[in-house]
Parts: C-alpha cells; structure tokens; sequence
C-alpha cells in the first residue's frame, strides 16, 4: 500500500504516550500560528508527566475493581462527561464497554443529564462520572454528582483534578483527555475479570465483511 503521509512516527508506550506525542504536535502548530505562545513552557512541563501519568493508572485501581464486582452484569450504565472529559466518556464506554465486554451503555453530556436520563436513575444504576480540570464543564459533572449520590450507591468518580501533576494551573486542562485514560484504564481489566471476556474476542468488528 502506498504511504499516505511523507513522515510516520511509531509511538511505544500506551495510549498516554501516543495521546502526550499528538499533543505535542497539536500544541506545536498552534504554537506557530501564533496561537499558543506559551508552548515552549508546556512542552518541558509535559515531558515530565510520564511517571504521574503512570501513577494514575494505579490510583483508582480499588475502586474499579470494587465497581466491577458490584456491577459487571447491571443491564446497563450511564457514562457522563463534559468538556474535555466526554471524549474518554465515550471512547471508554463504545470502544471498552460495548466493543470490548458487549455490555450496554447510555453515554450522556453532563450538560443533557437532566433530560430524558435523569427519570432512568434507581438505587442500583451504575454511573461512571468524569470529571475535568477545567472551570466551565467540571460544575455541569459536579451538578449530575450531587444528584446522583444520595439516589445510587454505584457511582464511579474519574476526577482528573486528584491527579499531581508538575503542571501549571493553566495547562492542565490541556491534558485532561490523557488523565482520565490513565485513571480509568484499570477497570477494562477488572470487567474483563469478572465477566471471563478477553477484551480481545469480537463477533463481528473486523471479523466480517460489513
């Protein structure tokens, strides 16, 4: 097959390494529009992320484990996000959850919650809530947390903001998306675990002619 690009990059190390490298390159272009003068800084800052990226993907380890066991064979789960967060809501629940493990999903803007999704909460709903650095979309999970507490015991927190990293204020929302990866990556494991399904084994992506 003819290379469709003039340069190719063969990135080792998970998907925080490849998601940290396109930053890099995102950042970079902007950087040289003149729209992100400050990327020389937060290059040098990221580059010292791998370790506490690596940390995060321990740090919620119990608590995956703990919500798969309780909840591996619920008939369904809300995933909520917002801003920066809802990309992993959605990758995390399509990619993991459904392609991975065929469970069934409800994946929801925290912004869109209070409609239609809030009457489907019972005592046993499970809800994975991601929550991110950023002032305006973090309040829009906090408001769906409140509401959901004191009407569900199954509530998982991704909270990207409990995460140390050796970041500026102003830059960690930037590396939100990667944050959450690494927090919530333990708990494909565990559904794997308590559902006896490698996340290998498909029936029909790229099984079959489609």
């Amino acid at each position: 097959m003819k290379p469709l690009a003039d340069y190719h990059f063969v990135v080792e190390g998970g998907s925080a390494m490849y998601m940290t490298f396109m930053l890099l390159i995102l950042t970079y272009v902007f950087n040289k529009k003149g729209d992100f003068p400050d990327y020389e800084k937060f290059a040098d800052q990221l580059l010292q992320c791998g370790e506490h990226f690596d940390k995060a993907k321990e740090q919620l380890n119990n608590k995956c484990i703990y919500y798969a066991a309780r909840n591996s064979f619920a008939p369904f789960h809300f995933l909520v996000g917002a801003g920066a967060t809802y990309g992993e809501a959605y990758c995390f629940g399509m990619c993991i959850m459904e392609e991975m493990q065929w469970m069934y999903t409800k994946i929801i803007n925290a912004a869109e919650f209070f409609h239609g999704a809030i009457e489907l909460v019972e005592k046993d709903t499970p809800c994975i809530l991601f929550k991110g650095d950023d002032e305006v979309s973090r309040p829009l999970v906090d408001r769906v947390e409140a509401f959901l507490k004191p009407l569900t015991d199954e509530v998982l927190v991704v909270d990207t903001a409990e995460v140390e990293l050796p970041l500026d204020k102003e830059f960690r929302a930037l590396v939100t998306p990667i944050v959450a990866s690494c927090l919530i990556s333990p708990l494909s494991k565990a559904f794997s675990v308590e559902r006896n399904h490698d996340l290998a084994v498909r029936r029909y992506y790229r099984q079959m002619e489609y």
